[in-house]
């Protein structure tokens, strides 16, 4: 188990208040600066959503028992997804 020093959390916090201020461009090189790699595209999730949802359609179509609590689940995620992020994006 790794101690966090506070200097190390106050850094951490400064660099976070500096994200949402930075250009896709300034963003980029950010993120090589911090990990050697570039930025992942940000397509995966959407990808992920949609694979978890054409898979939970063919289950709730093609199997009986635990394949329909499956589908429930698989396509209950994005709209679940959907309400929390439309709870917590910022108003005014």
């Amino acid at each position: 188990m790794r101690v966090v020093l506070r200097s190390e959390m106050e850094s951490v916090e400064a660099e976070l208040e500096l994200l949402p201020k930075l250009s896709a461009k300034q963003l980029d090189e950010r993120w090589r600066e911090l990990f050697g790699t570039p930025r992942p595209p940000r397509l995966y999730g959407p990808l992920l959503l949609g694979v978890l949802a054409i898979a939970g359609l063919l289950s709730a179509l093609l199997s009986a028992g635990p394949g329909r609590y499956f589908s429930w689940l698989a396509l209950g995620a994005p709209v679940a997804l959907t309400a929390w992020f439309f709870a917590r994006r910022k108003r005014g």
